[in-house]
């Protein structure tokens, strides 16, 4: 008879890779067929929670996790981490990490940022009102 013991054994966090792996390749297939571009499928990572809307482009090297919302056209990665995030509508990301952070329409973020818990880019100037006139208070040394 066999040594049972000389035979390999497949460790838990091994079979958990792999079942991970093949859900991750379901849902990215999913997400395919529904209208989104995945540019590389191999590197890319979408969890059961994310919603994206169509014509959406998810970049190489991409991790979306939790519950992110990618509104339509919006284009995120390469190379970005997003957790619990919110993408406007055809806003871009690049080489980001943004954790329950909101990027609005349009809007255009990194390369290299970092968004931590409760931002928000709107698009708008900082130090500007939504009517885009200026706030009062003291001038910076540059409009001196």
């Amino acid at each position: 008879h066999r040594d049972l013991h000389s035979f390999p054994t497949r460790r838990s966090s091994d079979l958990l890779a792999q079942a991970r792996r093949i859900l991750n390749t379901r849902i990215l297939d999913g997400w395919m067929r529904a209208g989104v571009t995945i540019v590389d499928p191999l590197s890319t990572f979408i969890d059961v929670g994310v919603r994206l809307a169509q014509d959406v482009e998810i970049g190489p090297g991409t991790h979306l996790e939790g519950d992110c919302v990618v509104g339509e056209k919006a284009r995120v990665g390469p190379g970005c981490l997003l957790r619990d995030t919110k993408v406007g509508e055809g806003a871009s990301v690049t080489h980001a990490v943004c954790v329950s952070a909101e990027i609005g329409p349009g809007v255009t973020t990194g390369p290299f940022a970092h968004l931590p818990p409760g931002s928000k880019l709107d698009g708008r100037e900082p130090g500007r009102p939504e009517n885009g006139e200026k706030r009062l208070g003291r001038k910076g040394a540059h409009e001196a």
